[in-house]
């Protein structure tokens, strides 16, 4: 038994007696994941309200910050890439975060039109930034947590496909370095200091092309005893792959791919990775501080497992949102999705797994074209 979670001077962790699960469950790893960044999206404070002003790689002066207050940013060099963000006055906690549909204020600085796919990498580049131990250590603990019969499907985008216990997984580490700087300028108000007080908060990912550490989940049992990633069948699950601005080939916002694909196909277009692994058994933070974020966003995703599983709640196939108002016209029951903004989206995914599903629906009759939405 692996769910208690402690870390030093922390008399805490998720108590599994805490959750009622069926025996001899299967969930599927690529909607937990997606149900965990929805949760994380609800519950980060960091960049909670703040919108785009403008995206910079430096090839022209930045003009929605001042002069005196651009230093950091001016003394980077290329490749580099600036987020310039900004919240409104008198925004709470209360009021609901900004998503990837809103979150370019208003005419925008770009050097180009941006499509929905590259706001939303923007968006999650930002919103994960630095954030690669919180939402590994928060998958962590939602699948130590879940009862040693539960079983996970494991499917990615390219085809492969495998079921392992929920707890058959192990934390690597690595060192990468990024091919861009990630420079991010977030503005806020502070009116609770002084009415016209403004706090300017930066940050920064890759500096001068460093190293950073990264971090990523490895499923299924090892059949090498040395790592070769060409011939190792297990899968990689990397959360935080925005910051670097890498996507699933399947348009996920984040990576579920053979380990081979992962270090020799979608890693190194975004980083050189040091191929020197540490591989740990499990994530132990050594303070509070480190373990009560990802217990909180641990807790919500298995709050809603418990009610997914029971039948009482359904979700987006891509945002892992609730209460989707729509269903794929092929596996019908399987998949459901907010809209058809998200079932396009999901498709070059789903469309890997949709005739299987449907299979199982006893639907047999089906033809490799684009799908309708029907109403849920």
């Amino acid at each position: 038994m692996f769910p208690q979670y402690f870390a030093a001077e922390l008399d805490q962790y998720i108590d599994p007696n805490s959750y009622t699960f069926a025996e001899n469950l299967t969930f599927d790893l690529h909607d937990i994941v997606n149900i965990l960044l929805r949760e994380r999206l609800l519950s980060e404070p960091r960049f909670k309200h703040s919108q785009l002003l403008e995206v910079c790689d430096g090839s022209w002066p930045v003009s929605t910050v001042p002069l005196k207050v651009q230093e950091m940013w001016s003394s980077l060099g290329s490749p580099k890439v600036g987020y310039f963000l900004t919240e409104d006055a008198g925004v709470s906690d209360a009021d609901p975060p900004v998503e990837p549909h809103n979150f370019l204020r208003p005419n925008v600085i770009s050097a180009r039109e941006l499509d929905t796919e590259e706001v939303e990498t923007m968006y999650w580049r930002i919103k994960h930034h630095d954030s690669g131990f919180i939402l590994c250590s928060a998958l962590q603990l939602v699948l130590d947590t879940l009862p040693q019969s539960t079983s996970l499907r494991v499917r990615t985008s390219q085809g492969f496909a495998m079921t392992c216990g929920a707890q058959s997984f192990v934390v690597a580490e690595m060192q990468v370095f990024p091919k861009e700087t990630t420079y991010i300028c977030n503005f806020k108000p502070r009116p609770d200091i002084e009415p016209t007080k403004v706090e300017m908060l930066q940050y920064l990912t890759g500096e001068k092309l460093e190293s950073i550490p990264w971090i990523y989940l490895v499923f299924g049992e090892p059949t090498l005893e040395t790592p070769n990633f060409i011939a190792d069948k297990r899968v990689a699950v990397d959360l935080v792959s925005p910051m670097l601005g890498m996507r699933g080939p399947g348009g996920e916002t984040f990576v579920m791919e053979s380990m081979n694909t992962y270090h020799h196909k979608i890693l190194p277009r975004y980083a050189t990775a040091d191929l020197d692994h540490v591989i740990s058994y499990r994530i132990n933070p050594q303070v509070k501080q480190q373990a009560i974020q990802p217990m909180e966003i641990a807790m919500r995703v298995l709050s809603r497992l418990e009610k997914i599983a029971r039948g009482e709640e359904a979700y987006c196939g891509y945002c892992g949102k609730t209460a989707p108002k729509a269903q794929c016209s092929r596996c019908r029951k399987k998949t459901k999705y907010c809209a058809a903004a998200c079932q396009k989206k999901a498709w070059k995914y789903h469309k890997t797994w949709c005739k299987i599903d449907a299979a199982s629906e006893h639907e047999n009759d089906m033809k490799d074209t684009d799908v309708a939405m029907d109403d849920a």
